[in-house]
């Protein structure tokens, strides 16, 4: 990448919970390729920051970064590193993201995972409690709140963008897609499945450099990454997150803010236990994706990007009922 102007050429999008972090960390072991130390941004989800100014006391997900300037400069160290790339898994779920990244870079790739909805749901609402982002409450009754908080209504305080908690409106991966695709030729698009990446990070790790055209046969330390937590004490969470001390001091001294969240989680914090769903909550939300995932394995087969000669209705284990 040469000239005045460095930019990311290629965009890893999914769902948070689905495999974009640990793939990123691998990435940036890659000598080819550069990757900001900061992975969320939201500098192409002009509709969330859209969200976000109407809350200005909230505190969490504010998407600060809105000039192209500041975006930029994330990748003026890129240095002799040949290619560059963004990681915000914000880009998947809005609605202005692929537009907006088109008009930076149209000759961008982009590199989308995709993961079993109900299991996502899962992860990802026990990921929003710890971050206290969502109330202590559980999937179930999250996801009967999901309709008042499109009306504005029971939306935590600190939340900067209430559509984070919209549940089932984030696992409609094939929108999703859709919005790629409509902007994006389809040889520039990679889709990755979470469950090929958890059975081989190596396979998936070697098919996305050959997709990125850098020299595959590196091998970076594999690691776990952003593994499930619950939080130990959530008065001592709610004292940094919530109380105005924290406010003050995340405003004051952003860096001190920084050690305290860092020993928080450290300190107050634990591995999540791996829970069951109720059976019947576990029928509806399958049967209200079975849709979904139909139309997602014939717009991935339409534009070959399936992996496989599987849908994902076999390999998620749903049942065809038309």
């Amino acid at each position: 990448m040469t000239g005045p102007t460095k930019k990311p050429c290629f965009f890893l999008v999914g769902e948070p919970k689905s495999g974009t972090t640990a793939l990123y960390d691998f990435l940036r072991q890659h000598p080819s390729i550069f990757l900001p130390e900061k992975k969320e941004n939201g500098f192409f989800c002009k509709d969330l920051q859209g969200e976000a100014d109407k809350r200005p006391d909230a505190t969490k997900e504010k998407l600060e970064m809105r000039s192209v300037d500041d975006y930029l400069r994330q990748y003026q160290e890129m240095g002799d590193h040949q290619i560059a790339g963004d990681g915000s898994t914000l880009n998947l779920f809005s609605e202005t993201a692929a537009k907006e990244i088109a008009k930076l870079n149209a000759d961008a790739k982009i590199i989308a995972i995709f993961r079993e909805p109900v299991d996502f749901l899962k992860s990802y609402q026990q990921y929003a409690v710890f971050r206290m982002i969502e109330d202590n409450i559980s999937l179930e009754e999250s996801i009967r709140l999901e309709a008042s908080r499109k009306e504005g209504k029971n939306i935590p305080d600190i939340l900067a963008v209430p559509s984070e908690l919209y549940y089932t409106s984030r696992a409609k991966y094939a929108d999703h897609l859709s919005r790629y695709l409509k902007v994006f030729p389809k040889n520039q698009i990679l889709v990755i499945i979470y469950d090929d990446f958890v059975a081989s990070n190596s396979r998936v790790y070697k098919q996305v450099l050959e997709f990125l055209c850098v020299d595959s046969s590196h091998k970076p330390v594999f690691s776990q990454h952003n593994r499930s937590k619950v939080l130990k004490s959530r008065m001592v969470a709610m004292l940094i997150y919530k109380s105005s001390i924290g406010t003050m001091l995340r405003k004051i001294s952003p860096k001190l803010f920084n050690f305290f969240e860092l020993a928080y989680n450290i300190f107050f914090t634990k591995d999540a236990v791996k829970e069951n769903l109720p059976p019947d909550l576990l029928l509806e939300l399958k049967s209200g994706f079975e849709k979904e995932i139909i139309v997602l394995d014939e717009l991935l087969i339409k534009n070959g990007l399936n992996s496989g000669e599987e849908t994902l209705l076999s390999r998620w284990n749903y049942r065809k009922n038309n």
